[in-house]
């Protein structure tokens, strides 16, 4: 169960940060993926009742309140990069590798 939780958490903040700068597939998950991801950080926090984590709750506590309340919406918009066949091969090419690095937090517990 704390590995779901984990795994959720971080794969959830990963796509709701990404969604966040604007990158098109994630960009409509932003705010239920932000919301769900926080609840799942937060009942993980509290389950490992680790004393080190408990900043960490503050933060996930912030962060449901942003996307339960859409205040993440008064951002301003990220400044269009470019446009075409090379930057959409760029932004693919970065957001697989921050997918690929999410996937090795995830993982290293594992191993």
């Amino acid at each position: 169960m704390p590995f779901i939780l984990y795994t959720v958490a971080v794969l959830g903040f990963t796509i709701a940060g990404l969604g966040l700068l604007g990158i098109r597939p994630f960009k409509w998950m932003t705010r239920p993926v932000m919301v769900v991801a926080s609840a799942y950080s937060l009942v993980a926090i509290l389950l490992f009742n680790e004393p080190g984590l408990f900043w960490g709750g503050g933060v996930s506590l912030a962060l449901l309140l942003t996307g339960v309340s859409g205040a993440y919406r008064l951002l301003p918009e990220p400044a269009p990069l470019g446009s075409g066949l090379w930057h959409d091969m760029g932004v693919g090419a970065v957001a697989s590798l921050v997918m690929v690095a999410a996937l090795g937090v995830v993982l290293w517990p594992l191993r």
